[in-house]
C-alpha cells in the first residue's frame, strides 16, 4: 500500500469554500515517496456554520427539620435547558479535483454545498428544549461525634417540550414511534 499525505492550508475568512486537490505526487515526513496525497486549500469542513447556545436555568427547594440527633430533609429540584444547535459541514461549498492538473485546468470532478429547505424544516438549527426534575427525602441519625447513618430515596424524571418529526423509516426500522417526548403522549 502506498502511503498517503496530506497536507492543510486553512483560511478564517468567513466565506471560502474548500478545495480538496486528490493524487498529489511527493514526500511525506517519513521521507517515502507518495502519489496519492491530498492538498486541502480553503477553510475546513465544520467551520462553515457552527453554533451552540444553551440557556440553563436551576431552580431548587429544600426544607430541613432537626429534632434530637434525626435530621429529616425533603427536596426538589429542576434543571431546565434550552438549545440553539447550529452545525453545517460543507455550507460554503468544497470542490474536489481528481489531480493537480485537474485544479490548474479549473476542472473539479464534484462540487459538494449542504443547505437546507428552511420551508420545510424553519430554521436550520436544531432549537430544542430539555428538564431533568427530582424530588427526594432523606433522614440522618447522629449516633455519635464519629458515626452517622444517612437514608434516603430519590426520584428523576425528564421531559421536552420539544417535539420531533414522525419519521416513518425509524418506525419502520424499529416498530416504535420517534414523534414522542416525556409529556406529550399520543
Amino acid at each position: 500500500m502506498v502511503p498517503r499525505q496530506t497536507g492543510s492550508i486553512y483560511s478564517d475568512e468567513q466565506y471560502s469554500a474548500r478545495i480538496d486537490i486528490f493524487n498529489v505526487h511527493g514526500v511525506n515526513q517519513g521521507g517515502a515517496n507518495v502519489a496519492n496525497g491530498v492538498v486541502v486549500l480553503g477553510t475546513e469542513r465544520f467551520r462553515h456554520g457552527n453554533q451552540i447556545n444553551v440557556d440553563t436555568k436551576n431552580y431548587s427547594a429544600n426544607v430541613d427539620y432537626a429534632k434530637g440527633n434525626f435530621t429529616y430533609s425533603v427536596g426538589a429540584d429542576m434543571e431546565d435547558n434550552s438549545y440553539y444547535n447550529l452545525f453545517r459541514q460543507f455550507s460554503y461549498g468544497v470542490f474536489n479535483y481528481a489531480s493537480p492538473a485537474d485544479f490548474l485546468a479549473d476542472k473539479p470532478v464534484s462540487f459538494q454545498r449542504n443547505f437546507t429547505d428552511l420551508a420545510k424544516k424553519g430554521d436550520y438549527a436544531d432549537i430544542s428544549q430539555y428538564t431533568q426534575t427530582g424530588v427526594y427525602a432523606k433522614a440522618k441519625w447522629d449516633y455519635s461525634s464519629r458515626l452517622n447513618i444517612l437514608a434516603g430515596i430519590r426520584y428523576d424524571w425528564s421531559g421536552s417540550d420539544t417535539r420531533p418529526a414522525f419519521n416513518q423509516q425509524f418506525l419502520t426500522d424499529t416498530g416504535m414511534r420517534n414523534d414522542g417526548n416525556r409529556r406529550w403522549r399520543d
